[in-house]
């Protein structure tokens, strides 16, 4: 992505030189919704910075692998099989990757891994 500095102008600082908005389209959207948006970038900077710390912390081969196969589609069942592990044993895995980042869910903990780079898919 290519950014357009703007210094002149207070509204529109930068824009994706790529993007579909017009420059009245990007001010429209600022006047309405612009101190939303700054919130939300406020909170995805410090979501982003937790994560950033959590690309240091280790998941076991066995962690990996089974978030790699969850990324595939792959339901318990199918993992176990694959695995040739008990399902219990995927659940307990699972588990273990989601407590890692504090995720609520299997699929928080998976795009968790994705983000910080602790598996590829």
């Amino acid at each position: 992505m290519v950014f357009l500095a703007r210094e002149d102008d207070p509204v529109v600082k930068s824009w994706n030189l790529v993007s579909a908005l017009s420059r009245t389209d990007i001010e429209a959207v600022n006047k309405e919704f612009g101190m939303l948006l700054h919130i939300c970038a406020a909170i995805a900077h410090h979501k982003i910075g937790r994560l950033e710390n959590l690309s240091q912390a280790s998941l076991t081969s066995r962690k990996r692998e089974c978030l790699s196969l969850l990324a595939k589609g792959f339901r318990t069942a199918r993992i176990d099989e694959h695995m040739s592990i008990q399902a219990v044993t995927v659940d307990l895995h699972l588990r273990n990757a989601r407590a890692k980042p504090g995720a609520r869910t299997r699929e928080q903990a998976l795009a968790t891994a994705i983000v910080t780079g602790r598996i590829h898919i």
